[in-house]
């Protein structure tokens, strides 16, 4: 027994429940020890077995006290992908975009949507990730940042059971590898999301949590409902354009599969402001006014749910410019939520718009560590470094971010690249008139040999490594006074009223702005003209 909890490979581990069956089993009544004459059990051999047994059950008694003292003390978690027969092909880490999910990333993208839902542990977005050949639970969890791994597998029977399946549930610690807790359920073997939502329920039992998988609240959601509400949020990636308009699409159904439920209408208007930041102007256009429409169905349903709330809270200031509603809204939910990545994420631009340095840096760490997979949200806390005059160590830091992707600047999905940390070295560089440096990070093979031979090669550079998520026009606009243009009073009118949700905070804090800041015109505009 002591031999299998401590085996190399966790999957080989009992559980809890099998040692203790294990122990009960063990002893002098076990069939070995009956075959045997009394008389052979000698006095001493009789005491070191007794010695040994004790031994053995002390230190079984250890191991489970240990896994349930670490499983009480999980604070956050990572989903990973459940193997099934095409886990093999899942490319780990990349956002999951518009392709089919699998069977084991349905109930991988179910749990994260289940656990999310508990107020004291932060669970990581849902993101395709398995172990890689060659890597640990403990690597992956430093990389991370994460308490523990739930992991698992789901089998198809065959024969007589084959309208069954076999659903593996394994809690992993980070920090040891070590199985915490593992148990294999029957189930029907159906895809529907909505009863897959039952197994969260043995997790958060575990990890000694309180939590009514939405499959047994007393008014459950429909299965059409549930299912595309929750493939929308796994699709919902800041770093896949061609992910975020499908999640629209599962949005949208679930709208129509009931339209008095309030979450689908929010999450389409957080959606497409996310797209209106990584679009051409008509485009963002089109994303805008989906947003407006929506958010107004919303609120006339008069249900105050954090997806609307956080909704309401990014309308105000990325559209309406009504800051101080705005900061009072998120600041209100991100003290109520603080395990909720873009409440902190949102509220962290937002405070780095008025600057509040120091809030704000809190805020996008935050982010930074609820959503550790996401490239974007990490390159958004270093531009702050840099925003607040820390260049030296804005760049070094997000230096560190280069090559976390496949490296391929060409893919359809900026989140497959290191595009978007590449983006604000070279803005950096550029400001600092370093054409050379950048030019190397943008990897060219050649440097420019002038100036302007620089800008002329980067403005075709520009949409595969755009500054940052800030839409075509604004990334635009940056190359231009680069170039020596200068923003008048109705360019300013122009792009303030126009469909480009980041505007406030780049027009407040990006130098690439800083004369148009000092227009007699430029104080209407600042989300905090005190702080020019």
């Amino acid at each position: 027994m002591i031999d299998k909890c401590v085996a190399s490979e966790p999957t080989d581990r009992p559980s809890a429940a099998e040692v203790l069956t294990l122990l009960r089993t063990a002893g002098p009544k076990s069939d070995s020890l009956r075959a045997m004459p009394h008389a052979a059990i000698g006095r001493r051999r009789f005491g070191l077995a007794l010695v040994g047994g004790a031994a053995g059950l002390v230190a079984a008694g250890y191991w489970i006290s240990d896994a349930s003292d670490e499983l009480a003390s999980i604070q956050t978690l990572a989903v990973l992908s459940f193997d099934d027969q095409y886990s093999s092909d899942i490319e780990s880490g990349i956002p999951l975009g518009d392709r089919d999910m699998t069977a084991g990333e349905r109930i991988a993208a179910t749990l994260v949507n289940e656990l999310s839902r508990i107020d004291q542990i932060g669970v990581l977005p849902f993101r395709p990730m398995k172990i890689s050949p060659g890597d640990s639970y403990q690597s992956l969890g430093d990389k991370l940042k994460v308490d523990a791994f739930v992991a698992g597998s789901i089998r198809q029977n065959a024969g007589t059971d084959q309208g069954f399946v076999e659903v593996t549930l394994q809690i992993i610690s980070s920090k040891s590898g070590n199985q915490l807790w593992s148990e294999t359920l029957r189930r029907p073997a159906d895809d529907c999301m909505l009863k897959h939502s039952g197994l969260a329920g043995e997790i958060a039992q575990r990890i000694g949590k309180r939590l009514t998988a939405t499959v047994n609240q007393p008014s459950p959601p429909s299965r059409e409902l549930y299912n595309c509400y929750v493939d929308g949020k796994a699709r919902a990636d800041i770093e896949s354009v061609a992910g975020l308009r499908q999640s629209l699409m599962c949005f949208q159904q679930a709208h129509d599969a009931a339209p008095d439920s309030v979450d689908p209408l929010a999450a389409i208007v957080t959606t497409s402001l996310t797209l209106a930041s990584q679009s051409s102007q008509s485009e963002a256009n089109e994303y805008m006014q989906t947003a407006l429409v929506n958010l107004q169905k919303a609120i006339q349903l008069k249900q105050e749910t954090v997806e609307l709330q956080l909704a309401k809270g990014a309308w105000e200031w990325q559209k309406l410019k009504h800051f101080d509603e705005a900061e009072k809204i998120l600041g209100e939910l991100s003290r109520r939520q603080p395990y909720h990545w873009q409440v902190q994420h949102q509220y962290g631009l937002l405070l780095a718009a008025l600057s509040e340095d120091t809030l704000a840096r809190k805020h996008l760490q935050d982010a930074a560590l609820l959503n550790s997979m996401s490239l974007a949200v990490k390159v958004d806390r270093r531009r702050l470094d840099w925003f607040r005059g820390y260049d030296v160590e804005a760049l070094s830091g997000t230096k560190t971010y280069l090559d976390l992707g496949t490296s391929d600047a060409g893919k359809s999905d900026i989140g497959k690249s290191d595009a978007l940390a590449r983006g604000l070295m070279v803005d950096i560089l550029e400001q600092q008139g370093d054409y050379d440096r950048a030019g190397e990070v943008l990897r060219w093979e050649t440097p420019a040999l002038t100036e302007a031979a620089y800008y002329d090669r980067r403005s075709e550079s520009l949409k595969e490594t755009p500054y940052g998520l800030f839409g075509d026009r604004l990334n635009q606009v940056i190359l231009d006074t680069r170039r020596g243009k200068e923003l008048t009073a109705a360019d300013l009118e122009d792009l303030q009223l126009g469909p480009f949700p980041m505007f406030p905070l780049l027009f407040a804090r990006h130098p690439a702005f800083a004369p148009a800041r000092l227009l007699p015109e430029a104080k209407q505009y600042l989300p905090n003209p005190h702080a020019v």
